[in-house]
């Protein structure tokens, strides 16, 4: 139906209050909202828990922009989470270990690779990408595996081995 809104769930306000969160020297990020600044500042990894908090206490959503030391900045919407959300991780009982990564934003979508191929740059520092060879034909094949978890929103990397 052309020229129709479609309404949302619920009222969403014409203004998002602000969190600035704003990395220091020391790693630690300091937050402010609506230019009034927290008391303390979180780590990376209390980060997710405290942006959930503030849009808990804030009643709705919330703007967040994170601003790195290189002069980086990233933002998004971040929702408070339900009561009935599950922000915790189930494990099968078939599985055989499993790894906890904190410092993401609640509620965020993460990318998780496992390197499946090495290759070095070339002289000029170039990588050419073949598609098509066969991963372990060219490399020895690991002991350890590489997985890179990459936080969409936030930029949080982490990149860790599993043996």
């Amino acid at each position: 139906m052309k020229g129709r809104r479609i309404q949302p769930d619920r009222d969403v306000p014409v203004v998002l209050p602000q969190v600035v969160a704003v990395v220091q020297h020391d790693g630690r990020l300091r937050l402010s909202v609506n230019g009034r600044t927290e008391a303390e500042p979180v780590g990376r990894t209390e980060l997710g828990r405290a942006l959930s908090r503030i849009a808990a206490e804030a009643g709705g959503p919330v703007r967040v922009e994170v601003r790195e030391t290189n002069g980086a900045s990233y933002a998004d919407i971040i929702e408070p989470p339900s009561e009935a959300e599950d922000v915790g991780i189930e494990v099968e009982p078939a599985a055989s270990f499993a790894v906890t990564y904190e410092g993401f934003l609640a509620g965020e979508e993460i990318l998780i690779a496992v390197v499946d191929r090495v290759e070095r740059a070339d002289a000029d520092g170039r990588l050419t990408l073949a598609t098509g060879v066969r991963p372990h034909t060219r490399r020895e094949r690991r002991a350890k595996r590489d997985v890179i978890v990459f936080g969409s929103t936030s930029g949080t990397t982490i990149i860790g081995a599993i043996d």
